[in-house]
């Protein structure tokens, strides 16, 4: 079994190291695990902890501490909202790419015995890479999405579907706040909420995770593992409450500013 993990827009409060570990928990057998980087992670890695703690440090040096502070979270959204455009962009060329690279470089019983797994906008980049390989008569194993953000009615998911040997894997979460954010930027709900196509469930399964407003790799790895009754505990920062504040105060923002 060859496992390549996708992930989505890198953060330096969701380390790619944790989540290929908890792969490893989860696929002990697994002969290689692979992490595929591309275009969207480089540059600045934006920390939650850093934002919080060089935030505060300025707001309580203004006469109205907590207006300052919210003004630093906003700020801090607004360059991931940018960074997740951007990304968007990246994401088609990242999976022709990847794409071609599977049906190059391996060959017939490697794909027959790969799967993929993709966090977020990776979610986003194996769906268009499963429809590249389907037109190109070209199958794998089957796929992972965890929280996939690529809207939920988008043509390739019905492409990608006849492109796995198995049920393509989908862990949705419909109170996640980072794929309310793509709804904002894209207009479109995302499938890691819920996919609205009529999809064959022998080909495409969803497994709605338990309440929660978090979007990183961790979490929903945690989920997948219990999917594969795999014993594996989830902690959840507890900076992920002013996460959760500052992404639905950028909402409302974003919201005035189009009205």
């Amino acid at each position: 079994m060859i496992i390549l993990y996708i992930p989505g827009l890198y953060s330096a409060d969701d380390p790619q190291e944790k989540a290929l570990q908890l792969l490893q928990t989860i696929y002990p057998d697994a002969e290689k695990i692979i992490n595929v980087t591309w275009e969207c992670q480089n540059g600045e890695n934006i920390s939650l902890d850093t934002v919080v703690s060089s935030g505060v440090s300025k707001a309580f040096k203004d006469s109205n501490p907590l207006k300052g502070l919210l003004k630093i979270a906003l700020d801090a959204f607004d360059s991931i909202t940018d960074r997740w455009i951007n990304a968007l962009n990246d994401v088609k060329p990242t999976a022709d790419f990847l794409a071609n690279m599977i049906i190059n470089d391996l060959s017939s019983t490697q794909r027959q015995n790969l799967i993929l797994i993709g966090h977020s906008l990776g979610g986003n980049i194996i769906i268009r890479t499963l429809a590249h390989l389907y037109r190109r008569n070209v199958s794998i194993k089957s796929a992972v999405l965890l929280g996939a953000a690529i809207e939920n009615t988008n043509e390739n998911i019905l492409l990608a579907t006849n492109a796995t040997q198995k049920p393509i894997s989908s862990m949705v979460n419909p109170d996640d706040t980072a794929l309310k954010v793509f709804q904002t930027v894209t207009g479109c709900q995302a499938l890691g909420t819920g996919c609205k196509l009529n999809v064959d469930n022998s080909k495409f399964r969803e497994y709605i995770t338990s309440s929660h407003y978090g979007h990183s790799s961790a979490f929903y790895l945690s989920q997948w593992a219990e999917v594969n009754n795999v014993r594996m505990d989830f902690d959840e920062s507890p900076l992920q409450l002013l996460k959760n504040v500052a992404v639905f105060l950028g909402i409302n923002r974003l919201n005035e500013k189009k009205e």
